[in-house]
């Protein structure tokens, strides 16, 4: 579809062939502010990444390119308004988000059990209820 090149969700959702795993905030400040400019708000913008990230495992039947599509995405979603983890032991490594049995998973863990070959789908409800979230570390972003 034309002019859907700069849009991130599109492009993941239905053209990404190659495994991935997703991290993404359902309060990110720096994406939310961006959607909150072009005329959403902060509530939609959680719920609509909320549903962006629970499809994400379907997209071996739901994508333009599913006959490419061989395997299962990775899906993290807290709700902790951080922008970055990879970068930060509290983000990365501490705070958490429960999983479908209570367990509290890092962002780490979750990655690791991913590359294991396990299928990892842990998203936050919004408002949040299953994310613990970490005191922010100066300039974590």
């Amino acid at each position: 579809q034309v002019g859907n090149c700069g849009n991130m969700n599109y492009l993941i959702s239905t053209h990404i062939t190659t495994p991935f795993f997703v991290r993404q905030d359902l309060q990110d400040p720096v994406v939310g502010n961006g959607a909150i400019a072009l005329g959403s708000n902060t509530r939609e913008y959680g719920q609509l990444t909320y549903q962006a990230l629970l499809a994400l495992p379907n997209i071996g039947s739901t994508a333009a390119e599913a006959s490419n599509i061989n395997f299962t995405p990775g899906v993290y979603g807290p709700n902790c308004r951080q922008h970055v983890a990879l970068l930060s032991d509290i983000w990365f490594l501490r705070s958490t988000v429960k999983d479908a049995s209570g367990k509290p998973v890092s962002f780490h863990d979750a990655l690791r059990t991913w590359l294991s070959g396990q299928p990892v789908l842990i998203v936050d409800t919004h408002p949040a209820t299953l994310s613990t979230c970490e005191s922010t570390e100066p300039g974590g972003g």
